[in-house]
């Protein structure tokens, strides 16, 4: 036999011998650290099972983890994504996972669940060594690995340092806590650009909780009342934003890429949400604005996102600078662009509205790149985060109000009501810091307003874009 045949021949056994290895992990979202800990795993072993843990305690829903794992991995070609279980790392054996919180359960907890993985799923998969990520700040998940070691032996166990950025461990409670600060340029750099669309959508769901939460609101649906609105509340308002959740993600996944996606599949995507909003809330109209508004710039914001990593990878750095104008400009340009593809609207409360007034729509403002929002209510209630304002969303609401032709109001009242508003709204705001209980103040205008049926619910919109649109200048 021939050297090189020989040598191919060993080649073989010693591939063959390689252990059949299992990672199981959460991926609130997938990060950089677990694509690093896939990667160095898939290399010790013939193929590597990822499980992901399937219990829906977390921010990101399974279904969303394990498609972030599967598109997060697919390149590796010994990779494999498995459904989670019932029994790995579950709220069943082991709910104070989900509490993130030792107590004197958890040794018994963590002990029943590696046993149920040594006795159960590891002979299942044929899987004979588990690899891990080495944990230098959550206590329980040390505990955990601790006695991964002790139970399961060192034989059977590979622990591998997590990938270290800026000095700090990658984590998913890293992207999470920039999530909910609004930096999504923070959160991005965590994570694998498969990741990133989940990270808009997240933002956009949660601009829309944000603006339903903000209480209380002038004529709105709020925690403590409906507003001027009779057919909605609350509870369906939440159930709305839910529906809409996945198509804002997928929204976000179209836009991500260098070219401008195509019309009719952002149509699409659209009438499908609007169809699922509807069957959330019984054939009420909850969201059709703010899904018009937020769903462009999310296709537009990931296009950017695409646009920036691809420019920092080409320089060799994962950093990226402070957003400056021109990038401001630029995500308002492709707002516009996208918006002007859209007919004239027939039908709605805007275009009933505007038949008879001059007015501007949500599709006018869409088509100017929503000029007003990037030079006036974006700055302002940047503004007022940065001075610690606890009613910043109050306050913007009230700014937005000053200046926006409402066609929602105007086709409930009259378009003389819709001047008072504004001017109302600016005499609120122009005396906010005067008020001694500017909350009273917000709740008797919301008193006024049900009874004289007015509800801005254009405003309503430009807030959560607001929010949304501001996670482009915020940062940790």
């Amino acid at each position: 036999m021939k050297s090189e045949e020989l040598k191919n021949d060993e080649s073989v056994v010693l591939n063959a011998r390689k252990p059949i290895g299992v990672i199981v992990m959460n991926a609130n979202p997938f990060t950089l650290g677990h694509r690093f800990l896939v990667e160095q795993s898939s290399e010790l072993v013939e193929r590597l099972y990822v499980v992901v843990v399937r219990e829906d305690c977390s921010m990101f829903s399974y279904n969303e983890r394990k498609a972030m794992v599967s598109q997060g991995v697919r390149d590796i070609g010994n990779v494999v994504v498995v459904d989670g279980s019932d029994y790995a790392v579950s709220a069943a054996t082991f709910p104070t996972y989900f509490l993130k919180q030792l107590s004197d359960a958890t040794d018994t907890q963590i002990i029943l669940d590696l046993d149920l993985y040594r006795r159960r799923i590891a002979p299942a998969l044929g899987a004979t060594i588990r690899f891990f990520g080495s944990e230098p700040t959550d206590p329980l998940t040390r505990r955990y690995n601790e006695l991964m070691h002790q139970q399961l032996g060192e034989e059977h166990v590979h622990e591998i340092q997590r990938k270290q950025q800026e000095g700090s461990a990658i984590s998913a409670s890293r992207v999470r806590k920039a999530m909910m600060e609004g930096c999504l340029w923070d959160a991005i750099q965590l994570v694998p650009p498969t990741t990133i669309p989940y990270i808009i959508g997240h933002l956009a769901s949660m601009a829309l909780q944000a603006e339903l939460d903000t209480t209380p609101k002038p004529g709105l649906v709020d925690r403590n009342d409906n507003g001027a609105h009779r057919d909605m509340d609350h509870a369906l308002m939440q159930r709305s934003i839910q529906a809409l959740h996945p198509y804002f993600v997928r929204l976000a996944q179209l836009g991500f890429t260098d070219k401008q996606p195509c019309h009719d599949e952002i149509v699409n995507i659209g009438i499908e949400a609007e169809r699922e909003m509807f069957k959330a809330t019984g054939g009420v109209n909850t969201h059709k604005g703010a899904l018009f508004s937020i769903g462009l710039a999310a296709v537009a914001l990931a296009g950017e996102a695409f646009s920036r990593i691809t420019q920092a990878e080409r320089c060799g750095t994962m950093a990226y600078n402070d957003v400056n104008s021109k990038q401001i400009q630029s995500l308002s340009n492709s707002i516009a662009s996208l918006a002007r593809l859209f007919p004239d609207t027939n039908g709605t409360h805007g275009s009933k509205a505007k038949a008879n007034n001059i007015l501007k729509g949500a599709l006018d403002n869409a088509r100017e790149g929503y000029t007003q929002l990037f030079k006036a209510w974006l700055p302002f209630y940047i503004d007022r985060i940065a001075e610690g304002d606890n009613y910043a969303l109050h306050k913007t609401l009230l700014r937005i109000m000053c200046d926006l032709d409402d066609t929602n109001i105007v086709y409930r009242t009259s378009m003389e009501t819709m001047q008072e508003v504004k001017t109302e709204a600016r005499q609120m705001l122009d005396t906010s810091r005067n008020i001694v209980n500017f909350e009273a103040a917000l709740q008797a205008m919301n008193t006024d307003y049900i009874h004289r049926n007015i509800s801005p619910g254009g405003s309503a919109d430009m807030l959560s874009l607001v929010v949304f649109l501001s996670c482009i200048v915020r940062k940790q």
